[in-house]
């Protein structure tokens, strides 16, 4: 006797309800397949978001610090290194003056000592003139005449313009004494390691905020690299997302199809097709929607 399928076919051959069976079977499982690789693909795109906002605020924050940056360089740094070398070619043009300075407060210093000196001199000898002077006058003529009266006022009036010169030649040679006391006492020349000083840190200060720049704007280019990828990424992951959605659409639209709805001789393959490119809901002019038939047939 020949074997007989469960729909009464000989031979073993699988009946249509069998084909049909396993084509829906086919389809439910790669059905589940979509779906999951959708749910995946929608883990993966919320994670990409997460993503993308964490590399934004990185990027708003590696933006920000590099501004920062710039703003010092251009409001501080920069002014103050080229201000600091300002400070300090000052400080030697006055190291230099007061050099200038102090040579000619010592020749001043050493003719004032001499015309000092000069001018004693010349007050001692004006009193002893006086002195003389007036001496003789009173051994020679006990009773003073005119002539004799205006000798000693002319006598006394040049030792008294003597007394003067040489009052004044002291109070020059203390004058430059104070004078040159309050030029050792500036010491400009010690400005010169303060001012190189503030050179240096101030080079040191520039050279780093330079370098902070530069690594900032590195951090920024890497960081909207970053962002670029996962934007990137983030895409892949929505259009995976959305085809697996439409397959898994698509599958289950199928599967029903097959389930739900009749066989219809008449209804021609272009009518299928007219229908898909309709949308769904959109059925086939001659379709006879019929479960019965088939379990007829």
């Amino acid at each position: 006797m020949a074997n007989v399928n469960s729909n009464g076919n000989a031979g073993g051959l699988p009946g249509p309800e069998d084909v049909l069976c396993e084509c829906i079977q086919t389809i439910r499982d790669e059905r589940n397949a979509a779906t999951g690789r959708k749910n995946g693909s929608k883990t993966r795109w919320d994670s990409k978001i997460d993503s993308r906002r964490y590399k934004i605020c990185c990027l708003d924050k590696a933006q920000k610090i590099h501004t920062l940056y710039l703003d010092l360089d251009n409001c501080i740094a920069l002014e103050t290194a080229k201000g600091s070398e300002i400070i300090q070619k000052n400080i030697d043009a006055y190291i230099k003056k007061d050099a200038d300075l102090g040579k000619m407060i010592k020749e001043t210093s050493k003719i004032i000592g001499d015309l000092k000196k000069k001018l004693e001199e010349a007050h001692k000898a004006a009193c002893a003139m006086k002195i003389c002077i007036n001496n003789r006058i009173d051994l020679v003529n006990n009773t003073p005449t005119t002539e004799t009266t205006t000798i000693k006022q002319q006598a006394d009036t040049i030792e008294a313009l003597a007394s003067e010169l040489d009052t004044a030649g002291q109070t020059a040679f203390d004058d430059i004494v104070t004078i040159s006391g309050i030029q050792t006492f500036l010491n400009l020349a010690g400005l010169k390691p303060f001012g190189q000083s503030l050179v240096d840190t101030s080079k040191a200060f520039k050279a780093q905020v330079d370098a902070n720049i530069k690594s900032t704007a590195d951090d920024v280019k890497n960081t909207q690299a970053e962002l670029t990828k996962v934007l990137e990424e983030l895409t892949q992951t929505r259009f995976a997302y959305y085809s697996e959605k439409v397959a898994e659409t698509g599958l289950e639209t199928t599967r029903k199809d097959i389930c739900e709805s009749g066989c219809d001789s008449t209804v021609s393959v272009e009518t299928y097709c007219l229908k898909i490119s309709r949308g769904p809901g959109a059925r086939p002019t001659a379709l006879k929607s019929s479960k019965s038939s088939r379990d007829r047939n």
